[in-house]
């Protein structure tokens, strides 16, 4: 970390309200403002505030691949301060996080996890919310640079969920 930090890095931890606690779009809520406070405190920081990515593993995966793609026209930003800073990052490392919730919550080990976070099963209404926190949904040709990292052998995100992610990007330029 100390190498990293010696070229200009700076690494911030997130929290964000679990889905026990309040479910979807509350934890994506907290993450953008989490960004926009970088943004609004960039000056005093030494921060780029155009330079700012984001990494997660698992749920967190999610969430970051969320923040990449989930600009504020989405909705999706709460009623957090700093609401004149982007939350948009510039880059995402998802590492194993769910690309497509409402295949997530029919045929994979997490299905209880993905419902929890969404607030119950992909019935009337909160199939609107699946669709919500899926990236798959965001698709489009100004995606920032993504580093997916997903496992063949991972019974909890079926690797071809990313293929084809990557496929979409792909045709979408």
């Amino acid at each position: 970390i100390v190498d990293f930090a010696r070229l200009g890095f700076v690494a911030v931890t997130i929290n964000y309200r679990m889905s026990r606690e309040a479910p979807f779009p509350a934890a994506l809520e907290d993450c953008k403002c989490a960004v926009r406070w970088l943004r609004a405190h960039a000056g005093e920081l030494n921060l780029d505030k155009e330079h700012i990515g984001a990494w997660g593993n698992s749920a967190g995966g999610n969430l970051a691949l969320l923040l990449g793609m989930v600009d504020a026209s989405a909705r999706l930003e709460g009623d957090g301060p700093y609401q004149s800073e982007s939350s948009l990052v510039q880059a995402v490392v998802s590492d194993s996080g769910p690309i497509d919730m409402l295949e997530q919550a029919r045929d994979s080990q997490i299905r209880e996890v993905v419902q929890r976070f969404l607030g119950g099963p992909p019935e009337g209404d909160r199939v609107a919310a699946y669709k919500q926190a899926s990236p798959s949904q965001y698709v489009q040709r100004e995606t920032p640079p993504l580093l997916l990292i997903y496992g063949v052998a991972d019974l909890q995100i079926p690797v071809v969920t990313a293929d084809e992610f990557v496929l979409a990007l792909s045709k979408a330029g």
